[in-house]
């Protein structure tokens, strides 16, 4: 079993799709909605915050 949180803050490229093809499954208010994915969750700000505070 892999961990659910990451532990930097950072995740995968393909992380997003994977938790929006999973909530489409039961989340009514987004079922057959499109969603732009790359404005969702950049890991942009996990990077700054780990570079101060390495």
């Amino acid at each position: 079993m892999c961990e659910a949180i990451s532990p930097d803050g950072l995740i995968p490229a393909d992380g997003p799709k994977t938790v929006y093809s999973m909530l489409q499954q039961f989340e009514t208010d987004i079922q057959g909605k499109t969603i732009d994915l790359s404005k969702a969750y950049i890991n942009a700000f996990a990077q700054k915050a780990n570079a101060k505070y390495k």
